[in-house]
């Protein structure tokens, strides 16, 4: 059980230190509060290198879906959040549709992204915590 809290702490790290560097990159900052770019660069590549090291230490499939329901809930709560308050001193910040690969994606509002990344992220994370398979 530790080790699959561990698991979301290295996940969870990664994209706080992404959602960081990327608003520092968007804005032109050179450092937030103590961290710098080369700090917080490090500090992601932690979150990385830990994730897998604890990821190896666990057996079966669930993980897998631990790791993605992780990815899924952080990426909103956790990446999203972060970039929105260091590039516009806000926690929620309304976004226009967005555009990857010639494919327009539709935004949502904050609290219905925040629901769908809640039940699909945070289902994956509790199956992924039951034990056995």
């Amino acid at each position: 059980m530790a080790v699959k809290i561990f698991l979301i702490f290295f996940i969870f790290l990664w994209l706080a230190c992404r959602g960081i560097l990327e608003g520092m990159i968007w804005t032109n900052r050179t450092r937030i509060g103590f961290l710098d770019y080369h700090g917080l660069r490090i500090l992601e590549n932690l979150g990385v290198v830990g994730a897998l090291v604890v990821s190896s230490l666990i057996e079966g499939v669930r993980p897998i879906l631990l790791i993605i329901g992780a990815y899924i809930f952080g990426t909103y709560a956790v990446y999203e959040r972060l970039l929105n308050k260091v590039q516009a001193n806000e926690w929620f910040v309304r976004k226009e549709h967005y555009t990857c690969f010639g494919i327009t994606f539709p935004r949502f509002n904050f609290v219905t992204e925040f629901v769908l990344a809640l039940i699909i992220g945070g289902f994956l994370m509790v199956i992924g915590f039951m034990e056995g398979f």
